[in-house]
């Protein structure tokens, strides 16, 4: 990717729409696959995005029968959680809805090596092992694209989750 001339703009520059095609994949990969390379307008774009997030967090209500669901699964087989959220915000997501008990492995692109994130199957692979299973035993519910690529270049049965981010945007 060409980076482009950031020196005069503006958060207002990047619509969400062009944000949202890159969904599922880390904040910092979706930056540089808009050719963000300012420091400075890098740190204002991830401060509102992070403020919203935050604030959403908050209000917006959780699907109730898909809480219930990963409770009661988490209490009859291993469960873990790899996204492409920072861990602030997962951590904030799982108390707000009741789930912070419920994964013993939580993966964000903060724990991996570099270019080991979604879609790479680092992630399913790592947390298979740390189980001691297979990531052929592993089922892999996601929302995105990149979800799909991640489990599948992983071996992991992939179930798509109409209810997710793809699916609002």
């Amino acid at each position: 990717h060409h980076a482009l001339n950031t020196n005069n703009l503006s958060i207002s520059d990047y619509p969400f729409s062009r944000y949202k095609v890159h969904t599922g994949l880390p904040f910092k990969d979706i930056l540089s696959r808009l050719a963000i390379v300012d420091p400075l307008l890098m740190e204002n774009i991830a401060y509102a995005y992070f403020e919203k997030a935050h604030q959403l967090v908050s209000t917006t209500p959780a699907f109730q029968p898909v809480i219930n669901a990963i409770s009661s699964i988490s209490n009859k087989l291993p469960c873990a959680l790899l996204t492409s959220k920072s861990k602030n915000v997962v951590f904030s997501i799982l108390h707000n809805i009741g789930l912070d008990h419920c994964f013993q492995i939580i993966l964000c692109p903060e724990d991996l090596p570099d270019n080991c994130s979604k879609p790479s199957p680092y992630g399913i692979v790592y947390i298979a092992h740390k189980l001691g299973i297979s990531p052929l035993e592993c089922i892999y519910f996601g929302d995105t694209d990149v979800d799909k690529q991640c489990a599948e270049s992983a071996g992991a049965l992939y179930i798509h989750c109409s209810w997710g981010l793809q699916g609002l945007l």
